[in-house]
């Protein structure tokens, strides 16, 4: 395929040019090998020089918020509100995190003059009009993966962030943990030389109830936005976008993909392969090869805690680093946008619209060559139309 997107090439370690990272230096962890402390010691201090702390709300408080929140007040992180569709649900998060106010309605949490963020955690079918709705009141955004049901979903997010002058930015785990740093570094320092080939799985058994959220055509089922997003995320952070992908994948009875595959093709001449699935026990790894050595990330590569070593082409370990922190490190994503908030800033070069434009592409093309189309693509293709005539006129 042709690719319709603005792709930032790899600079032929598998670091994208100008790279840099804030959230990632605050890290603590064990290495050898390879890896100075010194580069995890590199931490921003950004964040101490705010006028105050960030205030928090939180909207939607199912199973990835309380992770999140539990992991935010660990490490000192101001949280103050949550909202749910059912206040009684929004009072008892309030009550187990003593947050100050409870909300039956995301439009009330929004509004709110005291509350500076709003961290998204519904499903991805609601994530682009949440964030809207808290961008029209002024608040930064930091969103859940999939940010949103496509790339020109996303778009209209981060145009309304840009017009607002506040931070629209997803919430991909993944790439504000310590280990992303230590990758970036290897590469960067040319220990495997010039990436030639990556492999990612995120692959997993999720319910098999059709009338689950991760099986419901309506609710952005399936296991690319589910689960997917992380591998092809992670490809994308070290590649780039590619100039193009061939795809193949298993749909369900209710239209969703139970498993995805593809290979996505890089203009350096660089291969990666993606798999993913809902039904499937994977290997959850990611290996990055080289003309000298890989990298590896251990299984399980979207699990805590996290192992990466660097092998030569012998497979002699020349580096290893385990992470080694209290909780999940989800509080890494909320230190990004604090820290771009402290700055004065807008774009984070950790996670930038870009990068999540990119992974939203690769995955809108997977979607198309497998068949998996949601209800809210028609409104999509309506709005590039819309886009297209005031381009031209």
């Amino acid at each position: 395929m042709a690719p319709s997107w603005r792709g930032r090439a790899a600079d032929g370690r598998g670091r994208r040019k100008g790279a840099a990272s804030t959230a990632l230096m605050h890290a603590s962890g064990g290495c050898a090998g390879g890896v100075s402390r010194a580069t995890l010691g590199r931490m921003s201090t950004s964040a101490a020089a705010a006028p105050h702390p960030v205030r928090w709300g939180i909207i939607a408080p199912g199973i990835i918020a309380h992770r999140q929140v539990a992991d935010m007040r660990r490490h000192g992180l101001r949280v103050d509100a949550v909202a749910s569709c059912e206040l009684a649900r929004a009072q008892a998060f309030a009550a187990e995190f003593s947050l100050a106010r409870a909300y039956g309605d995301y439009a009330q949490l929004c509004a709110d003059p005291e509350i500076d963020a709003v961290y998204i955690a519904s499903p991805h079918p609601f994530h682009a009009e949440q964030a809207l709705q808290a961008i029209a009141h002024g608040k930064h955004v930091l969103v859940e993966k999939a940010f949103a049901m496509s790339a020109a979903q996303a778009q209209t997010v981060f145009d309304a962030a840009a017009a607002r002058g506040v931070i629209a930015l997803e919430a991909m785990w993944v790439r504000y943990l310590p280990y992303m740093r230590v990758i970036e570094d290897w590469l960067a320092e040319g220990h495997i030389g010039r990436v030639r080939a990556m492999s990612a799985d995120r692959s997993t058994v999720l319910s098999t109830d059709p009338t689950h959220r991760v099986r419901a055509i309506e609710l952005g089922g399936g296991a690319l936005l589910d689960v997917g997003v992380y591998a092809i995320s992670f490809v994308q952070a070290v590649l780039g976008a590619p100039v193009a992908i061939a795809a193949r994948g298993r749909l369900t009875e209710q239209g969703v993909d139970a498993a995805a595959a593809a290979v996505l093709e890089y203009a350096g001449g660089a291969l990666a392969t993606v798999t993913t699935s809902i039904d499937t026990v994977g290997t959850n790894a990611v290996t990055i090869m080289g003309e000298r050595g890989r990298i590896e990330v251990l299984p399980n590569a979207y699990e805590w805690p996290f192992d990466v070593r660097l092998l030569d082409a012998e497979g002699t370990q020349l580096g290893a680093f385990t992470a080694s922190h209290e909780g999940c490190g989800m509080h890494f994503q909320a230190l990004e946008l604090e820290s771009l908030v402290a700055a004065g800033r807008t774009r984070s070069e950790v996670m930038s619209p870009d990068d999540t434009m990119d992974v939203l592409r690769i995955i809108d093309e997977i979607r198309r060559q497998i068949g998996v189309r949601y209800p809210s693509d028609d409104a999509n293709e309506d709005l590039a139309d819309e886009r297209g005539r005031r381009r031209r006129g």
